[in-house]
């Protein structure tokens, strides 16, 4: 991470689950959250969160919370911020997924896009995630496009990895990266982008018999978890494979031991980096320095 001081960084959310309001996750240092960098994870490395009804009221109660507690928030980081003009930041980053890139062109309901892909000059740097999952001639055309959008090439590229599972185990070990080679696994997600996840599980799995995909955000019910386990235990299941996301969502089911025997795994996901990280940690040592 960039030298320039950061100690307490507030996350800034749009939490779907309470109505769309917003939440601020404070947290020590500027630490990456598990899988989708979400609240219900980022939560687990945090001093405490604030609820609000705006973003500006929100991160001024976390400002004064904050100086009373000798907590002082040094930043602020937004999720999904791009578009909210009217929030004034010193950095704009734009995350560009290389396997659906520009939302198919097209903005909500028909696409994925929620403002215009030329506003993308507003941007100070993109960085192009999973570009380790199209080929060079893709990619360079995606570079390209972008370039033509910003006038610069990306100025980074990411990888997702898989770098070990979390389990519920009595030992409270995680299991390596490797560790689902030998396993017949169900995947389960309600994320985004559903197809990178079954990419990278049957990449990893000894045998996927099937990936069940909810729509993004998809809060679990009864009748899910029970007739996942159900299927799971008629076709051989050894385990489960979800989000940590989704497993946030997941464990709150009350359902009983018989009906959900299966152990549940949850990717470690960590962020490698092509290229582009010197950069990135250059820029953002410039934009967020303090005289």
């Amino acid at each position: 991470m960039p030298s320039s001081g950061v100690t307490r960084c507030g996350i800034v959310f749009d939490q779907y689950a309470l109505g769309r309001a917003i939440q601020i996750l404070v947290l020590t240092a500027l630490e990456r959250p598990d899988e989708g960098d979400e609240a219900g994870t980022a939560q687990k490395q945090c001093h405490w969160n604030e609820i609000g009804e705006d973003r500006h009221a929100a991160a001024s109660e976390a400002l004064r919370r904050g100086d009373e507690a000798d907590l002082a928030v040094s930043v602020f980081l937004l999720d999904d911020g791009f578009q909210h003009r009217q929030v004034a930041r010193d950095l704009d980053l734009v995350l560009i997924d290389a396997t659906r890139p520009l939302g198919f062109g097209r903005l909500l309901p028909r696409g994925l896009l929620r403002e215009p892909a030329g506003n993308l000059r507003r941007a100070d740097a993109v960085i192009v995630s999973r570009a380790d999952q199209i080929d060079a001639q893709e990619l360079a055309g995606l570079d390209a496009m972008i370039r033509g959008f910003t006038g610069r090439p990306p100025i980074a590229h990411t990888a997702h990895d898989w770098s070990g599972y979390v389990t519920d185990a009595p030992d409270g070990r995680e299991r390596p990266a490797d560790a689902l080679r030998g396993h017949t696994v169900m995947g389960v997600c309600g994320i985004a982008n559903p197809q990178a996840f079954e990419a990278t599980l049957r990449a990893r799995a000894g045998r996927v018999v099937a990936v069940h995909a909810f729509p993004d955000h998809h809060r679990y019910t009864g009748a899910d978890v029970r007739a996942i386990a159900a299927e799971a235990r008629q076709r051989g299941v050894d385990l489960l494979v979800m989000t940590e996301k989704d497993h946030v969502k997941w464990r709150q089911i009350a359902v009983s031991p018989a009906e959900a025997d299966r152990p549940v795994w949850r990717p470690r996901l960590t962020i490698r980096w092509l290229d582009g990280q010197d950069a990135l940690d250059t820029l953002m040592d410039q934009r967020l320095a303090r005289p």
